[in-house]
């Protein structure tokens, strides 16, 4: 994925990468989204009310009941003040790939099964392998081979502690 700057240039740009990483990692989907909406408001503001129309007022009129205020978002237009149509436009497209293609894209069902057995204490390999099972494997015609299978008694015998031989085939 490209960093920021592979699309626009300028002052707050610049700024933005330095507070938030150069592909704005240290946002997330949530709020890369809202920021996505507020620069969109911010350009049709500008088109259809003047280059008086700031960061600002395009906040104040995206404000819907989805929007939570989030301090990462405010320090985001903070540093956004003053941000050219042009450089909007462009932060927009980065944010756009961002959330489909990068580091805020939505996660997988495997990736996501992946992270919950993760945070159930199973190693990440483990976990990895277990979640193609369990999502793809399941959900094909082949049904589980016994390698499979025993990946699976394995992860199970983590998650409730009991001994893999003595854990019944399911």
């Amino acid at each position: 994925m490209e960093p920021l700057q592979y699309y626009a240039s300028g002052e707050q740009l610049d700024r933005l990468c330095q507070k938030f990483g150069g592909q704005l990692e240290l946002l997330d989907r949530t709020q890369k989204l809202q920021l996505r909406t507020i620069l969109t408001y911010f350009v049709l503001g500008r088109e259809m009310m003047g280059g008086e129309y700031s960061i600002n007022d395009a906040l104040v009129d995206s404000l819907q009941h989805l929007f939570v205020e989030d301090p990462l978002i405010e320090e985001c237009l903070e540093i956004l003040q003053g941000i050219t149509v042009q450089n909007a436009e462009s932060l927009q497209i980065a944010l756009v790939n961002q959330c489909t293609h990068g580091n805020a894209r939505l996660k997988t069902a495997t990736e996501t099964m992946t992270d919950e057995l993760m945070q159930h204490g199973i190693s990440a390999e483990l976990a990895k392998t277990a979640a193609y099972i369990l999502v793809k494997v399941d959900n094909s015609s082949s049904g589980r081979s016994p390698a499979q299978q025993e990946i699976i008694d394995q992860v199970h015998s983590i998650l409730t502690g009991v001994k893999q031989h003595g854990l019944p085939k399911t």
